[in-house]
């Protein structure tokens, strides 16, 4: 019951949670993840039945299929998706390790299968969706005050 409220709380404000087969990783290894993470971002292995405990009832139901085997599950509290799930690509690459991949994720209630992640790696950062008029009439802004200090 501790560990699934303690679950529960990491899911306040999430944006995505996303599930990484991580049979085989060593301690040192998972450490390195974590390290590369973003600070929006947290890596966590806990029991599959404590996390389907926690997800039971929640947005984040439809993952409970995905709650078996070795995972460890990534919480994103961020709309910034693509750079919360690059470091574990480049860990992959770096390691070679294509058979730990992602099992599935949430994210907007939508399940995401292992094939998907794609889309979610593709998605573009808060920065990249905003319209150019928005980012230059405050680059304007900013510009103009900048001259008028100088």
């Amino acid at each position: 019951m501790v560990r699934q409220a303690a679950l529960r709380r990491e899911l306040e404000g999430c944006q995505l949670l996303a599930g990484i087969w991580c049979h085989g990783l060593t301690v040192a290894q998972l450490r390195s993840i974590r390290s590369s993470l973003p600070p929006t971002a947290r890596l966590l292995v806990t029991k599959n039945s404590d996390m389907a405990a926690a997800v039971a009832g929640t947005r984040w139901e439809a993952l409970r299929p995905c709650a078996r085997g070795m995972n460890a599950w990534l919480f994103v509290r961020s709309d910034e998706i693509p750079p919360a799930l690059r470091p574990y690509r480049d860990f992959q690459k770096e390691w070679k390790l294509q058979l730990n991949d992602f099992t599935g994720a949430v994210y907007e209630g939508r399940l995401y299968g292992s094939d998907d992640f794609a889309q979610l790696e593709a998605m573009p950062t808060r920065v990249q969706s905003y319209p150019v008029a928005e980012l230059e009439k405050y680059d304007g802004g900013v510009t103009g005050f900048a001259t008028l200090i100088v």
